[in-house]
């Protein structure tokens, strides 16, 4: 990738974020997740473009790494399972069974009830925090269903 290219990039994210940041702002209430999700890539989007248009070398290196398909196809699995069963369960209650879900193909230790025991607090721990930010602080409507 050349240096114009990046440079004509990272201006059309700006004007990508500016734009979204615009369309997601009525004025109604609600919609304060939006909108900070959109000033956040208003933000990373400005900084993509002074990176771009400093001088000196380019950006991205030619030898990108990249991730193998083992790594990937598992969370593929749950994400999707995320996007089944949240309507169905309900957003709390699913994001609970995606982190215990997460942890369990992805933790390097070996399974014990101890391990078990803890990641089910760290999980409620998360599915409690999510409650916290979405629902009392953002103002956001997730799905409610046969669970929380």
């Amino acid at each position: 990738m050349n240096v114009w290219a990046q440079r004509l990039a990272a201006v059309t994210c700006v004007l990508l974020s500016v734009g979204l940041l615009i369309w997601s702002s009525p004025d109604a209430r609600g919609y304060e997740f939006p909108r900070m999700v959109a000033l956040t890539m208003v933000v990373l989007s400005v900084g993509l473009a002074v990176m771009a248009f400093k001088p000196g070398k380019l950006l991205m290196v030619a030898d990108i790494e990249s991730i193998p398909m083992r790594i990937i196809w598992p969370m593929l699995v749950i994400l999707l399972g995320l996007a089944f069963l949240a309507p169905r369960l309900g957003f709390f209650s699913t994001s609970f069974l995606v982190f215990m879900a997460t942890a369990l193909v992805f933790s390097p230790e070996r399974f014990t009830m101890r391990r078990l025991g803890i990641m089910v607090f760290v999980g409620l721990c998360f599915t409690f925090t999510l409650y916290l930010l979405f629902v009392l602080l953002l103002n956001v409507h997730l799905p409610r269903a046969l669970l929380f």
